[in-house]
C-alpha cells in the first residue's frame, strides 16, 4: 500500500482502465493519504472520476508524460501521437459537477503530473476548483477538453500554476476572482475559448514567461487588479487585446511580444493591449506585430495600444512593426499625468478581406 511516504492508488481498488467508474476508490485513497500525511500516487492509467474532494496539505502526483495534443491521424508534415494526454489521466465521467477536483478551503496542497480530460461533458464543468483556502501549487498538470474554466480560483491566497498546458477547453484557462498573491509561470494557456487568464478584483499577480494563444476577451483580461505584473510572454492570436487592464492600480506590462491580436474585435477590443481607468501602470519593452502578408490569416489591429482615463502611466519604449492600421497609441477620456514616448513603428493601412456570401 505504501512506499516510503507515499500511498499508491492501485491499493485502494482504483482500476485506471478508463471504463471504471474510480470515484469511490480514489477518493478512499485521498482521504488515506490526507490522515497519514503520505502523498498520494497515481501510477500509469486512464481513472474515470466523477468529481474527488481534495483536502488539506495533500500532495497528489502522477507520471505525466504528456503531449501537446492528442494525434492519431495526423495531416501531412504533423507526428502522430495518440498517447499525447499523458501517462496518468482522470476523464469526467459527470459533467453536472462542479469541478472534477475540487479543494473548497485547502491549504498547502500539491496537484503534480495529472492530465484531466472533460471530455466536452456537461456546460460548465472546471477541471480544478478552489474556494478560499491558499499556498496551492499545480504543476506539470494538463487539461483539456472542459466546458467551464480549467482553473477557478476564488478568494484564494496564494497560489502557482507552473509548467502547465491547458488547451482546447470551451472557457478560460484560469479565472480568478477575489484571488490573491498568485503566480502562473512557464505555461502554455493555448486555443482555449476564453480568455488564458481572466480574473476580477485580484491582487498581486505575476504572469511570467507563459505561451498564450487565442481567446476571448483576449490573452489576459483582468479587472479591479492591483500590483499586476505581466512580464515576458509570447500572446498570439487572440480574439481581443493582448493584454486587458481595467481599473487596475500598480501595473508593468513589459518585454512581452503580440502577434495578431484584435481578431474579429471591434473598437477599443480591437488592440495589442488595452488600458481603462488605470493608475500607476507602464507598459514598456513589448514587440507587437500583425504579420499583413500572412496568406493564411492576416490581419492588423486597430490600435497598438489603447488608454482610456489614465492617471500617471508610462508608455514608452514598444515596437509596433506593421501591428496596427489605424493609431499606434490611442488615448482617450480624461488622462493625467502619463507619459508617451520613443514607441517605434508606423501605421500600416491594410483592410482585411470581406468575408464569402453565404448563398
Amino acid at each position: 500500500m505504501a512506499n516510503g511516504m507515499e500511498l499508491n492508488a492501485r491499493a485502494f481498488g482504483a482500476a485506471g482502465d478508463g471504463l471504471t467508474d474510480d470515484t469511490a476508490a480514489l477518493q478512499q485513497a485521498v482521504d488515506a493519504a490526507a490522515q497519514s500525511g503520505m502523498a498520494l500516487f497515481l501510477p500509469r492509467g486512464r481513472y474515470r472520476i466523477r468529481s474527488l474532494r481534495i483536502p488539506d496539505h495533500l500532495t497528489l502526483f502522477g507520471q505525466s508524460a504528456w503531449g501537446y495534443v492528442e494525434r492519431k491521424d495526423p495531416p501531412p508534415g504533423r507526428a502522430a501521437d495518440p498517447e499525447g494526454a499523458g501517462n496518468t489521466v482522470l476523464i469526467a465521467a459527470d459533467g453536472d459537477a462542479p469541478a472534477m477536483l475540487v479543494l473548497d478551503k485547502a491549504f498547502g496542497t500539491r496537484i503534480t503530473g495529472l492530465s484531466l480530460d472533460g471530455g466536452g461533458l456537461g456546460r460548465a464543468l472546471c477541471g480544478i476548483a478552489a474556494k478560499e483556502g491558499g499556498a496551492l501549487c499545480f504543476e506539470d498538470v494538463r487539461m483539456q477538453r472542459l466546458t467551464g474554466a480549467c482553473l477557478s480560483l476564488e478568494g484564494t491566497d496564494g497560489f502557482a500554476v507552473r509548467r502547465c498546458l491547458l488547451i482546447h477547453n470551451e472557457s478560460h484557462a484560469v479565472q480568478l476572482e477575489k484571488a490573491q498573491n498568485g503566480i502562473i509561470l512557464d505555461s502554455q494557456l493555448s486555443y482555449n475559448r476564453g480568455a488564458g487568464l481572466y480574473g476580477r478584483d485580484a491582487d498581486r499577480l505575476l504572469v511570467i514567461a507563459n505561451r498564450i494563444e487565442g481567446g476571448c476577451p483576449g490573452g489576459v483580461y483582468l479587472d479591479v487588479t492591483s500590483g499586476v505584473t505581466i512580464n515576458g510572454n509570447s500572446f498570439d492570436t487572440a480574439y481581443g487585446p493582448a493584454v486587458t487592464l481595467l481599473r487596475t492600480t500598480g501595473g508593468s506590462v513589459t518585454g512581452n511580444m503580440t502577434r495578431l491580436c484584435g481578431h474579429d474585435q471591434q473598437g477599443v477590443m480591437d488592440a495589442h493591449i488595452r488600458l481603462g481607468d488605470a493608475r500607476g501602470v507602464t507598459v514598456s519593452g513589448n514587440s507587437f506585430w500583425g504579420w499583413p502578408d500572412l496568406r493564411t490569416n492576416p490581419w492588423l489591429a486597430l490600435y497598438g495600444i489603447v488608454g482610456e482615463n489614465l492617471t500617471d502611466c508610462v508608455i514608452t519604449g514598444n515596437s509596433m512593426f506593421e501591428s496596427c492600421r489605424e493609431e499606434m497609441v490611442s488615448l482617450r477620456g480624461v488622462n493625467r499625468n502619463v507619459l508617451v514616448r520613443d514607441n517605434a513603428g508606423r501605421v500600416c493601412p491594410w483592410t482585411p478581406p470581406e468575408a464569402p456570401a453565404h448563398g
